[in-house]
């Protein structure tokens, strides 16, 4: 038998530099004992490479470097069997090039912190020779599973490089580790990968202020839960605050002890928001010219404070920054406020560190008064007059050496009063450069308010603009698992404003709700969260729309927990063998109970007309084909389906004044089970 002529493999362009193996088919023919390989310059058909090698293999490496990138070749096999004339034809000629290995870079390095939930990552492709990109992708990965979270779609371009692709991922978590790699091919088929780039996703979201609550209604079936947006209104004291030129109010009056706030001009703020130990407050004012406090943070929480108070002294005037915490930073000395002089006050916190910069305005004269773990405090007695450095009469007093410590409050309550007020503004950003310049709005904001006839702190526009919708979740004290009850989208303040009605929730098990705002992007907000447990005072059959109560002579009749089971009775076998192969498990009986009328429970009386009127709107209710929820007293849960049409019989012993109502039921899914809930339609979406 002759040697039969072989078949070159195909051949993806490769970098010379770097070694390569080709190889062949042969079908059929004598046994295979050498080949020989001879590569062309495809242009000017040079014999540029020619080897031979005794091998039973079909293949064979070129060395680096035998070849040179930029050039197209061919390539051609012979093979040979034992004896001096056992060979075969050279094969087919079959082109190929030499390609320098491109270079893929991206617009993300190893450790990046990225704050956003998305991100357009771009890959720039390069390549010395220009060889086309055929297409490239993305793969984005969990750093902690090294489990593939998302792939992007093909990316293409038919530039000559280098040729940038960019894809936008959307939905990274907040404090969350990712790795990100590409894969590109070439035109003329080279698989080259980058490696993994690993990246850290820490962004602030805006909070969503709204107060949530679950309430038990343990005789009618159901929990109500509420969330009511808190849109940071301040309240002034007194009710009818005087604007100034409707760009500043006006907090001067007779007393200035803000704590005693039936007595004080003030405005407090006590309602959505909560400020952090790390801190930035910014205030415009000017102060009264009599000594008060201007300045109050509270919690209540705790006893904690921070209190800005203005002493007015003989010759000088002061800001004195105090905390019952310890903190106690005096301003350098002003001279005299004449009552009109604009003052900026700079209070940034960060751990157990303290900034304190107080500025007139008029003439842009600053002091940076701070301490920290360094012990380095400078605190001045205020109970006499002080001057500064650049006065003949300054005297040298010791700072205060005392340790202090940091904030642990998280305060809930602000209050300014004793002056006139322009512009406050509290953010969680203490990266900001110090200036007298007003904010505006943005994620970190807490609290902002500039007074334009107004005491409003927070910003319903703003809101609005970052949250696209809303989501209501609960979860039961067994399963970790949220499940999502109600969507709905969000274009007004009047859709933060929910009431929903859950009547799916088992007797004597705790479940925690949860309001979140959905960002666009469709990144979820803050969880604000309220804990109830029901006990249910009855057997109640809802759909979610309608709840009826089943008073007397409830009755579960020839309940089953059904399984899919097949019994084969092989001949061989003494027993039979079962097979149970399929993930069938609900139940399945019948329900009877007695009806008694809308009115009964209040009037306990049998009202005929009530009963009818019941027992017909209970029979239309479960032939409406809906599914059904039955809850009692006992824990039972059931989500079913009717299965067997109602019957309905008089009871005699109470004159057919009342009626017995039996049906048969499937059980079709679970309350906790977000799958079987949006399939049975149980989930309300609320789409503008």
């Amino acid at each position: 038998m002759a040697m039969t002529k072989p078949i070159v493999n195909p051949i993806n362009a490769f970098d010379a530099n770097n070694e390569y193996t080709f190889s062949f088919t042969s079908i059929g023919g004598n046994q295979v004992v050498k080949n020989e390989i001879q590569i062309k310059n495809n242009s000017t058909e040079q014999v540029v490479y020619q080897h031979t090698i005794e091998s039973y293999q079909f293949s064979q490496t070129v060395p680096s470097g035998t070849l040179q990138n930029g050039v197209q070749y061919a390539i051609a096999f012979r093979t040979y069997g034992t004896g001096v004339s056992n060979v075969s034809d050279w094969s087919n000629y079959i082109p190929f090039y030499c390609y320098s290995t491109p270079t893929i870079t991206f617009n993300v390095s190893e450790g990046q912190i990225i704050r956003n939930a998305m991100f357009e990552f771009s890959l720039t492709y390069s390549q010395s020779e220009n060889e086309l990109l055929d297409y490239a992708f993305i793969e984005l990965y969990d750093a902690d599973t090294n489990k593939l979270v998302e792939k992007s779609p093909n990316l293409f371009s038919g530039k000559e490089p280098p040729t940038t692709l960019s894809y936008i991922f959307q939905g990274l978590l907040n404090n969350k580790g990712y790795k990100i790699r590409a894969k590109v091919i070439t035109i003329e088929q080279t698989l080259v990968e980058t490696d993994f780039i690993e990246f850290f996703v820490l962004y602030r979201k805006p909070e969503l202020y709204s107060l949530l609550t679950a309430t038990p209604h343990n005789c009618d079936g159901y929990i109500s839960v509420n969330t009511n947006y808190i849109n940071l209104e301040g309240r002034t004291h007194p009710q009818q605050p005087y604007y100034i030129n409707n760009e500043k109010i006006d907090c001067r009056g007779a007393d200035h002890i803000i704590n005693h706030e039936n007595t004080s001009y003030n405005v407090t703020w006590e309602d959505g928001f909560i400020i952090r130990e790390d801190t930035l407050i910014r205030m415009w004012f000017n102060p009264a010219c009599i000594e008060g406090n201007v300045l109050y943070l509270s919690s209540n929480k705790t006893e904690e404070y921070l209190n800005i108070e203005y002493v007015r002294g003989t010759q000088y005037d002061y800001f004195h920054l105090t905390t019952n915490g310890g903190t106690d930073i005096t301003s350098k000395p002003f001279s005299h406020n004449n009552g009109t002089e604009e003052y900026f006050l700079w209070i940034k916190v960060v751990g157990n560190s303290w900034e304190m910069r107080v500025e007139k305005l008029v003439d842009t004269e600053t002091t940076i008064l701070e301490w920290n773990n360094n012990n380095n405090n400078v605190s001045w007695n205020v109970t006499m007059d002080k001057v500064w450095e650049d006065d003949p009469t300054y005297e040298d007093y010791t700072p205060n050496q005392e340790i202090k410590v940091p904030l642990h409050s998280t305060f809930n309550k602000v209050i300014i009063g004793n002056g006139i007020f322009d512009h406050i503004n509290i953010t969680n950003n203490t990266n900001i450069e110090y200036s007298t310049e007003k904010p505006y709005w943005d994620f970190d904001t807490i609290l902002d308010c500039d007074f334009d006839g107004n005491v409003n702190g927070g910003n319903i526009d703003e809101i609005l603009r970052q949250v696209s919708g809303v989501k209501l979740k609960r979860r039961n004290e067994n399963n970790l698992t949220w499940v999502t009850v109600l969507e709905k989208n969000v274009s007004s303040l009047d859709d933060l404003n929910i009431l929903y009605i859950d009547s799916l929730i088992p007797s004597n098990v705790e479940q925690t709700y949860a309001f979140v705002p959905i960002l666009n992007g469709g990144i979820e907000g803050d969880y604000i969260i309220d804990s109830v447990t029901p006990k249910w005072d009855g057997v109640f059959i809802t759909d979610g729309d309608k709840i009826f109560k089943l008073y007397n002579a409830v009755v579960y009749d020839n309940a089953t927990q059904n399984m899919q089971v097949g019994v084969l009775s092989p001949l061989s076998s003494k027993y039979p063998t079962v097979i149970q192969n399929s993930e069938t498990n609900y139940k399945s009986g019948a329900i009877s109970c007695q009806i008694c009328g809308y009115n009964f429970e209040s009037t306990k009386r049998i009202d005929r007309n009530d009963v009818v009127k019941q027992t017909n709107d209970f029979l239309q209710f479960l032939r409406n084909g809906s599914p059904k929820c039955l809850i009692d007293w006992n824990g039972n849960d059931i989500i079913f389906r009717v299965i067997a049409s109602p019957s309905v019989a008089y009871n005699s012993y109470y004159g057919n004044g009342i009626t017995n109502v039996a049906f048969s039921y499937a059980e079709q899914g679970s309350y906790d089970d977000q799958e079987s809930l949006d399939e049975l339609g149980l989930i309300k979406h609320i789409l503008n």
